[in-house]
């Protein structure tokens, strides 16, 4: 993932604190941010209109409900590379005087690769919408709402991962591994096909080498960090640690 131009790294506060909060709890309520009427919404539109990010992650993950329980996906582009998700962020006074930065993340309708596993998903965003989504390019607010769409099905891929990844003491690259239980046979065809195990989709998977999942993620388990320096699961799971501590 190449930086754009003029765009500076820093680390935010997960959950967006508008300008005029009162209460810093008022973050918790804005881990993500729906694209529907997001020009519109107190919380959003000045960020929206001056304040608008790019949040770099490996994966994210979804949750699919079946008939005992949920079971946990991950979700990435299909060469494996740093998707960059919309967001906004914000500057926040606190009453103590601090000033503390914050971020929401935009979510939209989900992609037929998703659609399976939830109802919303984050909104990525290809190279070339990056310069109008930071502002080095003039865009109207039809020109950014048109950038919230969902991302092609064709470019992702997912994949069953072990529910430790509900438990946030659980924090190392293991956990974007798929998991064992499952036939790999049957894994690997619905990784390749991009749908999630239990979906109905029959897309034809793509020509080339179905490297061995096992020896990949192997291979992906010996760099824990990925190329922002941050580890997987801090910087790919879309929503907060805790109240205390946020991701």
């Amino acid at each position: 993932m190449t930086r754009p131009a003029n765009a500076v790294s820093t680390c935010l506060r997960w959950g967006l604190i508008p300008y005029w909060a009162k209460d810093i709890n008022v973050g918790f309520a804005n881990i993500n941010a729906k694209a529907e009427g997001i020009e519109s919404k107190p919380a959003f539109r000045k960020a929206f209109e001056r304040r608008r990010c790019l949040v770099p992650v490996d994966n994210f993950y979804e949750w699919k409900k079946t008939g005992t329980g949920k079971q946990p996906y991950a979700i990435a582009l299909a060469d494996r590379g740093i998707m960059a998700l919309a967001g906004l962020w914000e500057n926040w006074h606190s009453p103590a005087g601090d000033w503390i930065r914050s971020f929401a993340i935009i979510t939209t309708q989900p992609n037929e690769l998703c659609a399976g596993l939830h109802n919303r998903m984050p909104v990525v965003l290809k190279p070339e919408a990056w310069p109008a989504w930071l502002g080095e390019e003039p865009a109207t607010v039809g020109d950014l709402k048109a950038l919230l769409a969902p991302y092609p099905s064709d470019d992702m891929i997912c994949w069953p991962i072990s529910t430790r990844v509900g438990n946030v003491k659980n924090n190392d690259p293991t956990l974007i591994e798929p998991i064992a239980a499952r036939d790999l046979k049957e894994l690997s065809t619905a990784i390749w096909q991009r749908r999630p195990i239990g979906c109905n989709s029959a897309e034809t998977a793509p020509p080339g080498s179905r490297k061995d999942l096992s020896e990949e993620f192997a291979s992906r388990r010996a760099r824990s960090r990925c190329r922002c320096g941050t580890a997987h699961r801090r910087h790919a799971n879309v929503r907060p640690r805790s109240k205390d501590h946020p991701q």
